[in-house]
């Protein structure tokens, strides 16, 4: 059944942005994720990932109509997700991952250089305005997400550096640690937008 109440009817009953993710996920990505998953990953798998990924959050995104790109969706809870995060449109959705990769980049570089940035990671601060349009959302995204690794590999000095800034879910993150941030992000995104694809194009059920 189509959800009918109103943007700001359906805003209000989730939580704002910023409240994090629940605890068990958290828990979760520090105890499991961050030992056993990202301390086994390498720099070059997690460029290479990340590039797999984008190629297919453009392949979804192209599948959807003009109209439907800009039509907010309210998903499930998933994880990784903010409550505040899962009624975004597609375009919605490509205008923060441009905001997320860029912003880690640009934490990456210093922190590879032995150089903590003075700033405090929020995420608040990162969600999408709902500025752009379909278009410029996809132009930008697949123009950045083309060149986004080789350009951090050009940039970057000791890919293991100790120099750490906080990530508020999961601890305190290295250069390398937040450079895998970017395709893990990619793909909590992924899911989203295939969510937001299911929803606007249900598939249809054989009659038997």
């Amino acid at each position: 059944m189509a959800d009918t109440r109103s943007d700001a009817e359906i805003e209000a009953s989730l939580q704002k942005p910023g409240a994090g993710v629940p605890l068990h996920h958290k828990l979760l990505m520090r105890y499991i994720v961050r030992p056993f998953v990202i301390g086994t990953s390498s720099w070059e798998k997690d460029s290479e990932g990340f590039g797999r990924v984008a190629g297919k959050i453009i392949a979804d995104y192209e599948s959807l109509s003009e109209e439907q790109r800009t039509q907010r969706v309210l998903v499930p809870p998933q994880f990784g997700l903010e409550d505040s995060s899962r009624y975004w449109s597609a375009a919605m959705l490509l205008e923060h991952m441009l905001i997320v990769t860029q912003g880690i980049a640009s934490l990456v570089v210093p922190l590879s250089k032995g150089v903590v940035p003075d700033y405090e990671v929020e995420m608040a601060r990162v969600k999408p305005k709902g500025n752009m349009t379909a278009q410029e959302a996809l132009t930008k995204f697949r123009a950045y997400s083309a060149t986004a690794m080789a350009e951090l590999d050009k940039a970057v000095g000791d890919r293991n550096a100790k120099a750490a800034l906080l990530h508020p879910w999961f601890g305190p993150f290295t250069a390398r640690q937040w450079h895998w941030m970017m395709t893990a992000h990619a793909v909590i995104h992924l899911n989203q937008l295939r969510a937001i694809c299911w929803r606007l194009n249900p598939p249809k059920m054989n009659p038997k």
